[in-house]
């Protein structure tokens, strides 16, 4: 349901000018109570008579020949059939073609006529705007409201109640209401109303509430799976969470009606999404041949132009665009929405105060602009707009929760650092705050002097404790759960450990998005996500060897088999992936293409790409320009694509079992079978065969010692010696997968207990420092680590896991003061932090004697004399 309060206001004179917004639902409501029944049957039985001609026309409509559809319609309007369907079915498909005067003309004559139409008047208003005609449409709804005062039981009726919806929306009424008093009621009187469905979803897409947007659509599906308008619906709201299953619906709807406008335009920003220009114009042809006048079709020509750097082109699209209408803010809109989500974020917040220059309350170009201020960092000015969305559109879902968002984050603690402005949860910041700080400085030295960056500083760092709250402040809505963060250029944006309860490092995270923010900064943002997040990872790798994006054998598989895109094309496995696994592939993927690229070219030949897309060369033009040939260096990846593939552990054969075959027939024909080879390992294991089961787990182990996944030999011998008892064996087995693995908390978990019990107290720390770039806010592992630094006589790290550990409610607070205390008279340097520790143990525990004495020998010291 929709997620924003209720909002009290009795009058509403800048929408109905003629009467009190609550008088006019009183109206309604006591009109639907006593009037329906007997005004539906004298008000539908003139129109029944010609029903199946209707009928036959919206077919028509459906399927897509509106040329047709409007020499039908046109001959019954000519013929003055008494039934406002026809000169309404007539200006809708004139309307649909482009062809907006003569529409007008249409309505004005069918006006005279059917005056008291609520359907006819609300396409009025529609056609008299596309006529850049917006006094006489603001008219039009005025004079409903009049008619709807005058006489309430005329559009009480269940044939009314959605265009009756519809007239509320426009005029700013709650959605809840309109929900509940017009949509719902009609649902009541007809549950297979599918007008009345896709009026929700559209409603509900509008306030970017896809949960009842899709609870709507599922339903008319159900009823009717061939409407054109339903499945282009089910492909907006899925477009985002669901690519596979949204390009399906749209197939499906494109199969019926070939000319269906929205759903031609949606191919078209999907195909914008994964930037393939080339296919997206010959789709926007199509939609020029339906209709040439279209304002979205010429700014989407102008959002294309612009991101491949055809600056002089994209100008005359827009004229096109804003041709009839000249103040028409959705243009504008439409371009800089889709910069924005490019990462041209400056680009797109300029096309969206352009919007509000012809339209200073559109809200979807303020909370678009919100939107885009918060992902400069702009904050105070993205705050600002968040308020004026929401004065516009108190019941959009979007800048709810951005409002919402903005009080939690009021709440959070900054930490300010050289390059940072760093905002975490309170608790979170105090456990392990410095530790963000340090790792985001040594970044900035590293890659700032590798890249030769000169950013605009600080770049603010935002983690979050709670997903929803990064998912809010990232996407504007709940979701994105497969992400760890996201950096914007200026701001990155992630989930703090405590939000997922995955193990990742999270250092490496940070030093993923800061590389982000260089590359960024190097191409003004004009580069493809493919190139961005390759050196991301790439670059996660050159720090620490076991950091990024791993092989496993479905990787190796596909890269043997050649199931990839070349550089031209790679950034179709970004955007347009196949699955999640695919999605997680193509990282892996474009780091090899960064690693191939610098073997080839050198890092001075990657800065050199970098600056040309700076510069604002396309990508295919900048490698070119860089490579003599874009032809030639897709085969050459490809080539070394595939040879990397067959390097790693090129024993194995890691080609699936297909379904038809059992494992052992499959093992039999291909004996170096990765997964062949695991059956039989996870059989002898189950057979409690320990010796042949080591033997086979030794033989693909030999094959591919970097293998970590999480069912690798390593893990499995893992488990074998356990079962076994051999301590010795697991404690080296478990080393061997650390080493390689710095994301999994169990086996250090494991590493941890062994070290602790044969007090081996240098490699309990060693594990326990590990284990907090996973876990950072685990009390039992900084309870650990605070342990083996006292054993090993490190008060620095002792004070530093004691003083992390005092701020997660620790069962002994005396004792952890104790020892903190200890730990500074140890180190010598801080007496009087010493005394205050102490003083505090006491202070929890009075007669604490172990302190009483400490308290005695720090007040003999002549420090403190």
């Amino acid at each position: 349901m929709f997620t924003t309060p209720i909002s009290k206001r009795p009058w509403r004179s800048d929408c109905l000018t003629l009467v009190p917004m609550k008088t006019l639902w009183q109206l309604f409501l006591w009109a639907t109570l006593f009037w329906t029944a007997s005004v539906t049957t004298r008000i539908l039985a003139p129109a029944h008579a010609q029903l199946a001609d209707v009928a036959s026309v919206q077919e028509i409509m459906r399927i897509g020949d509106y040329e047709q559809a409007i020499q039908l319609a046109k001959q019954q309007v000519e013929k003055k059939t008494w039934n406002e369907a026809w000169p309404r079915l007539l200006a809708t498909n004139l309307l649909t073609v482009g062809k907006y005067q003569e529409a007008l003309d249409v309505y004005k004559a069918a006006q005279e006529r059917f005056s008291d139409s609520l359907r006819l008047k609300l396409l009025g208003h529609k056609i008299l705007q596309e006529n850049n005609l917006p006094i006489e449409a603001q008219a039009v709804l005025e004079d409903l409201t009049a008619q709807i005062q005058r006489s309430p039981w005329k559009y009480s009726t269940k044939s009314e109640l959605v265009p009756l919806g519809e007239f509320f929306l426009l005029q700013g009424e709650e959605p809840k209401q309109v929900l509940k008093l017009c949509y719902d009621q009609a649902l009541k009187s007809d549950p297979k109303n599918l007008e009345a469905l896709k009026a929700i979803a559209t409603m509900a897409i509008d306030k970017s509430d896809n949960k009842v947007a899709g609870d709507a659509i599922q339903k008319a599906l159900k009823l009717n799976p061939n409407d054109p308008d339903v499945l282009f619906l089910a492909a907006k709201i899925w477009n985002s969470s669901d690519r596979p299953k949204s390009r399906e619906w749209l197939q499906q709807a494109l199969q019926i009606n070939a000319n269906h406008i929205p759903s031609l335009l949606l191919q078209t920003e999907s195909l914008m999404d994964s930037e393939s220009y080339a296919q997206a114009i010959e789709v926007l042809s199509m939609v020029e041949k339906i209709n040439p006048n279209l304002p979205e079709l010429w700014a989407l020509h102008a959002a294309i132009a612009h991101l491949q750097g055809a600056y002089a082109q994209e100008g005359d699209f827009r004229s096109k665009a804003l041709n009839l209408r000249k103040l028409n803010p959705l243009v504008d809109h439409w371009i800089g929405k889709h910069l924005s989500f490019h990462y041209r974020f400056a680009e797109g917040a300029q096309y969206q105060q352009r919007a509000l220059a012809m339209d200073s309350k559109f809200h979807q170009a303020r909370t678009q602009l919100a939107q885009d201020l918060l992902r400069l960092g702009r904050e105070q000015e993205g705050w600002e707009m968040v308020q004026l969305a929401r004065q516009t559109d108190p019941y959009h879902v979007t800048s709810y929760n951005l409002q919402i968002l903005k009080e939690q984050l009021e709440q959070y603690t900054t930490i300010e650092a050289p390059g940072f402005v760093i905002r975490m949860d309170k608790t979170e910041a105090q456990v392990y705050g410095l530790e963000v700080a340090e790792i985001l400085q040594q970044a900035r030295q590293t890659l700032g002097q590798k890249y030769r960056a000169k950013l605009d500083e600080p770049i603010v760092v935002e983690l979050f404790a709670k997903q929803r709250d990064f998912a809010v402040r990232t996407f504007g809505l709940p979701g994105g759960e497969g992400f760890l963060g996201v950096c914007f250029g200026k701001v990155i944006t992630a989930n703090s450990p405590s939000a997922l309860q995955v193990d990742h490092n999270w250092k490496s995270v940070l030093w993923h998005e800061y590389c982000h923010v260089i590359t960024l900064h190097l191409t003004n943002n004009r580069m493809p996500r493919w190139l961005s997040e390759g050196i991301s990872v790439y670059e996660e790798r050159m720090h620490r060897s076991n950091w990024g994006e791993a092989a496993n054998p479905l990787y190796i598989h596909w890269l043997r088999t050649g199931e990839l895109e070349p550089p031209s094309r790679m950034s179709r496995m970004f955007l347009a992936p196949k699955s999640p696994v695919h999605l997680q592939y193509a990282y892996f993927v474009a780091s090899i293409v960064v690693e191939f690229f610098v073997e080839q070219f050198g890092h001075e030949g990657l800065l050199k790409l970098l600056n040309d897309l700076g510069d604002g060369l396309p990508i295919t033009d900048a490698i070119a320009r860089l490579t003599g040939s874009l032809e030639g260096l897709d085969r050459s990846f490809e080539a070394f694509a595939k040879s990397r593939g067959e390097a790693i552990a090129s024993e194995l054969d890691f080609e699936p079992i297909p379904k038809e075959q059992t494992w052992q027939e499959w093992l039999e024909s291909h004996p170096n079978s990765y997964h062949g080879l695991h059956k039989k390992l996870d059989q002898q294991i189950l057979a409690k065969d320990w010796e042949q089961a080591l033997f086979t787990a030794k033989k693909l182990q030999d094959a591919w010692p970097e293998d970590l996944t999480d069912a690798s030999a390593l893990v499995k011998q893992a488990a074998i010696y356990r079962q076994m008892g051999n301590t010795t064996a697991l404690h080296q087995t478990l080393l061997k997968i650390v080493e390689l693995d710095p994301h999994s908390s169990e086996p250090r978990t494991n590493l941890l207990a062994l070290d602790r019990d044969s007090k081996n107290w240098q490699a309990v720390a060693t594990h326990a420092k590990a284990l907090l770039e996973i876990q950072p806010m685990q009390a039992s592992t900084l309870e650990m680590l605070a342990q083996a630094s006292e054993e090993t006589q490190q008060p620095q790290d002792v004070i530093a896991s004691l003083q992390a550990l005092s701020h997660l409610d620790p069962l002994d607070p005396a004792q952890l003061q104790y020892r903190l205390a200890l730990a500074h008279h140890r180190l010598g340097q801080q007496p009087h932090q010493a005394l205050r520790h102490c003083l505090m143990a006491l202070e929890e525990s009075p007669r604490y004697a172990e302190a009483l004495q400490l308290l005695l020998q720090l007040q003999s010291a002549p420090s403190l004399r």
